[in-house]
Formats: structure tokens, C-alpha cells, sequence
């Protein structure tokens, strides 16, 4: 990650002796410090794996037109690459909520766009559901940050305004519209439910579990204007793809001991982090990992990068299975 270097860059290639094996490459967004360190930490995830900093890091220019703005830039800088076909798309915290947006913005274009793009899939590295701040804010603590850089630091200080009004990019129907899907993790085939979510503990075998029985309050079905102008397609009819959540379990200590649950950690409790109680029905999958939100990708930890990508990639291979052939349901 340099100012004139490639964005996105390609962390990892697929090997070569898997050449003839499926796995959908991968894009990961950077989180709220704008860039890529953490993820260079992981270990191989046996595909193409792109990832994606803030180009405005190193001026510490703001993005006038907010979280939209940023998505649909970075939508140009995927396809600029010359990435197409089915992906997967993902990134942590942030790098959650651009992905969701910018996967919203390829859908909205539907048949009028030239179809060489596809989200096969949404990885959602510890990102919780949003609201915006000025709908509900409850009583938070600081989170006690790790050392950083100032540049990341202060990154981190414009996601305050980045998120301030922003809102959560609607659809007008669930996942798989609400269908039962099937998908195969831990060498089993699993039926997962409308409002259901396949569930990995850190100690226990793959389990479904019921995640909301009602469906999310209406939202406004806003239109998210493209750069060319182009009207959507079939709203009503949009679908988000399915998700797999990458749940933290612990929680961040607060700055000054204080007494409330740092912002990150307000929804710790949900198994979909909130999203099954807010939001359209598309996490799917949920696998829970040791340590807390800012410190998942911590590189002077082994034992937990190890940890993490092996999380990675036994989610991956969740939507690599999927790509083989429609799992009957039945």
C-alpha cells in the first residue's frame, strides 16, 4: 500500500496446483483506519485475493458525497482492475458496510448493466448493524484503541462524519427471496430457513438457528443514483446476496474504564450482530472467533491470525461449494 501504488492490489494468487479447483476470487474493503495492513498479515487463502485502501489515506481528503460516494469509487477502481465475473466481496467493519453498498449499486443496474460483474457472495468481517446516529444514539464508552499510526488515527476520526446520516442501502426483498437455501460446511449439507443462519461456535459443530421471527421494520426504498444516471432495475424485486459474518465474541475494553458498551459492541449479544433484527434477511452464516473487534487482525498474535484464516477460508469454501452446482433444498 504505497500513494502510487496499485488500488486495488493483489495480496494473494491462486495456486497453481488448484488451478482446476473453483474458488471465487475475493475483494476485501480496508476498515475504518483506511488501509490494508491487516489483511497482509493473513495466511493463504488458496485464491485471488484483492484488497482495497482508502485512496484519499495519505491527503486526508474528506469524500463530500459521504459512504456512497467511496462505494461507488470504489466500484470503478474493481472494475478498472479488470476484475469481472462472480466474486466474492467483503471487507472489515467498514469495509463491511461499502461492501453492501457497492453491492447494491451492481444490482441496481441489472440487465442494464454489461453483466461483468457479479457478487457471488458477502463477506462481512465483524461488521454489526447500522443505524444511523442520529435515528438512536445510546449512551456509549470510548473503545481503548491499539497503537496506531496518527495518519490511521486520524482516518479513523473521519469515519465520525462518514457515518453520521449515512443509512444502510435498502432492497426490496430478502436473500434467495426468502426461500430456504442449502449449503455445505464442516462436510455436511445444512438447510438453512427463511430468518435462520448457519452457526459455528468456537467450541461446537455447525448448527441452525432461528434469528428473527419477524420480518425488519420498512425502510425508505431510496434510489441510490448511479454515476451515468441510469435508472434502476426492478427494485421491488432486488435481492442482497447471502452473507457470512465473521462474529467476534469478545468485547473492547473501554477508554477510561468506562461504564457502557464501546459502539462496536452494542449489538454483541445478537448472533447476527442485529442484522436479522434490522434488516433484510441475507446473513446466512455466522462463525464466531476469539478476540475483539480492533483486534481481530492482530499481526503480533500468531495463534490468532492463524485462527482468523482459518475462519476465512472455511467461509469461502462455503460459497466455493455453492458455485459447484445448486444444492437441492430437499
Amino acid at each position: 500500500m504505497t500513494p502510487d501504488g496499485p488500488n486495488p492490489e493483489l495480496m494473494q494468487k491462486k495456486p497453481r496446483v488448484k488451478k482446476n479447483i473453483p474458488a471465487l476470487p475475493l475483494v476485501l474493503i480496508h476498515d475504518g483506519g483506511g488501509t490494508t495492513a491487516g489483511f497482509w498479515s493473513l495466511g493463504k487463502l488458496q485464491r485471488d485475493v484483492w484488497v482495497i485502501h482508502n485512496p484519499n489515506f495519505w491527503s486526508g481528503a474528506s469524500w463530500k458525497g459521504g459512504m456512497d460516494e467511496m462505494a461507488l469509487h470504489y466500484l470503478g477502481l474493481i472494475r478498472a482492475r479488470g476484475i469481472s465475473g462472480r466474486i466474492v466481496l467483503g471487507g472489515w467493519s467498514l469495509g463491511g458496510f461499502l461492501s453492501l453498498a457497492i453491492a447494491r449499486m451492481i444490482a441496481a443496474l441489472g440487465q442494464q448493466d454489461e453483466g461483468s460483474l457479479e457478487i457471488a457472495g458477502l463477506l462481512m468481517i465483524d461488521s454489526p448493524y447500522f443505524e444511523p446516529w442520529y435515528e438512536q444514539s445510546p449512551p456509549v464508552s470510548q473503545p481503548l484503541l491499539p497503537e496506531m499510526l496518527p495518519k490511521v488515527k486520524q482516518t479513523y476520526g473521519k469515519c465520525d462524519d462518514l457515518l453520521r446520516s449515512w443509512s444502510l442501502p435498502p432492497w426490496g426483498r430478502d436473500a434467495m427471496g426468502g426461500e430456504p437455501i442449502a449449503l455445505h460446511a464442516g462436510g455436511n449439507k445444512h438447510i438453512i430457513p427463511h430468518r435462520a443462519a448457519l452457526h459455528k461456535p468456537l467450541d461446537g459443530d455447525w448448527v441452525v438457528k432461528k434469528t428473527s421471527e419477524k420480518p425488519a421494520a420498512d425502510c425508505p426504498r431510496a434510489r441510490i443514483d448511479m454515476e451515468d444516471g441510469r435508472a434502476e432495475y426492478g427494485v421491488d424485486k432486488l435481492s442482497p446476496p447471502i452473507g457470512v459474518l465473521i462474529r467476534c465474541v469478545g468485547r473492547t475494553p473501554a477508554l477510561n474504564q468506562g461504564h457502557h458498551p464501546c459502539r462496536v459492541d452494542l449489538y454483541r449479544d445478537s448472533l447476527t450482530l442485529s442484522w436479522a433484527q434490522g434488516y433484510e434477511d441475507y446473513i446466512k452464516v455466522v462463525v464466531d472467533a476469539t478476540n475483539t473487534h480492533y483486534t481481530i487482525f492482530d499481526r503480533n498474535n500468531r495463534f490468532q491470525i492463524k485462527h482468523v484464516t482459518s475462519l476465512l477460508n472455511e467461509a469461502l469454501d462455503i460459497f466455493d461449494q455453492r458455485e459447484l452446482g445448486q444444492i437441492d433444498v430437499n
